[in-house]
């Protein structure tokens, strides 16, 4: 008895291409982990957000899998990844948190000054 060869994920993207969802549903399962990974450590997306992100991702590429071009479906999925990053870094949504985090991080460090001086005075007395 031959072993089964293992299938690819370019045979799995081309029979998702031709509307096999358990096919996208395999890739998946083989891909979830590796682009979290990859928006969190290569596209450097917050972790409050990757989540959503890899979503949205995720998204993306199935609409656009039937559309999709030969070559590395690894490729593909993090270019698709790498330009939602992108949009999210520009969107509106992202600045506001970020500049809702600079002030909580601010008045953190007042606050932590606040109490060093505090401190400092009780010494004191």
């Amino acid at each position: 008895m031959t072993p089964v060869p293992p299938i690819t994920d370019e045979d799995l993207a081309s029979r998702a291409q031709r509307g096999d969802r358990q096919a996208f549903d395999e890739l998946v399962d083989r891909y979830s982990i590796r682009l979290v990974r990859y928006l969190v450590l290569n596209c450097r997306v917050p972790l409050s957000e990757v989540e959503d992100l890899a979503q949205e991702v995720w998204l993306k590429a199935y609409r656009a899998i039937a559309t999709r071009q030969p070559g590395p479906f690894r490729g593909w999925l993090f270019a698709i990844g790498t330009n939602a990053s992108k949009d999210l870094f520009k969107s509106a949504r992202f600045r506001k948190m970020q500049t809702s985090e600079s002030l909580s991080e601010e008045t953190y460090a007042q606050v932590g000054s606040d109490e060093d001086t505090l401190e400092q005075n009780e010494e004191r007395v």
